[in-house]
């Protein structure tokens, strides 16, 4: 095979039949197609050709690259996910396949074709797991925030009532079970009463 590499001998028919005889196909096969569709030699009607032309105008088909899904035919720039969605859209709805709606939306679009589900390998993309646990995440820490911020304004209102209280009676805070309680005046003590 390293012998067609040279400019002389690639076109030549010993080259040709060593590339048939390396890959296994059947040179005399593809010699009587040449020549039962007009051959090489002379200016003939190529008969295959002539074919395939007559089926390109048939069907429409023009310059533009074309794809034919269902006799309808898609032109234009045509992308697999397009061509995907014009198959799967071709189902009744409930009859497509799985494949149509686990790859419908993902961002790794021809890897989820080719995996069957969708991986996700994008930058673009967060996996599911990660999008909950983010979600659970931050929550718990609005959640602890706030806790903390009401904990901190309770105690900074208890310690406002505590010191106008202060003002106004004093507290005497009970040892035994760390409650507040109001001080005995003396006065009350000694019997007189306060109208």
């Amino acid at each position: 095979m390293e012998r067609c590499d040279d400019s002389n001998y690639f076109s030549s028919k010993d080259c040709i039949n060593d590339s048939y005889k390396h890959s296994g196909v059947d040179g005399q096969k593809i010699s009587r197609c040449m020549d039962d569709s007009g051959g090489l030699e002379g200016d003939t009607v190529n008969n295959l050709l002539e074919k395939e032309i007559s089926a390109k105008n048939e069907l429409g088909v023009i310059v533009v690259p074309s794809v034919f899904v269902n006799n309808i035919a898609m032109r234009g720039q045509l992308s697999s996910k397009t061509v995907f969605g014009a198959i799967c859209h071709g189902y009744l709805d409930g009859t497509e396949p799985d494949i149509c709606n686990k790859c419908a939306s993902c961002n790794d679009f021809d890897g989820c074709i080719q995996k069957g589900k969708c991986g996700d390998s994008s930058l673009a993309g967060v996996s599911m797991n990660t999008f909950i646990s983010t979600i659970f995440l931050v929550s718990g820490l609005i959640v602890a925030v706030g806790l903390a911020q009401w904990r901190k304004s309770q105690k900074q209102m208890r310690n406002e009532v505590r010191g106008i209280l202060a003002e106004y009676m004093p507290l005497e805070e009970d040892a035994e079970d760390g409650n507040f309680a109001f001080a005995k005046r003396s006065s009350l003590l000694q019997g007189t009463q306060i109208e």
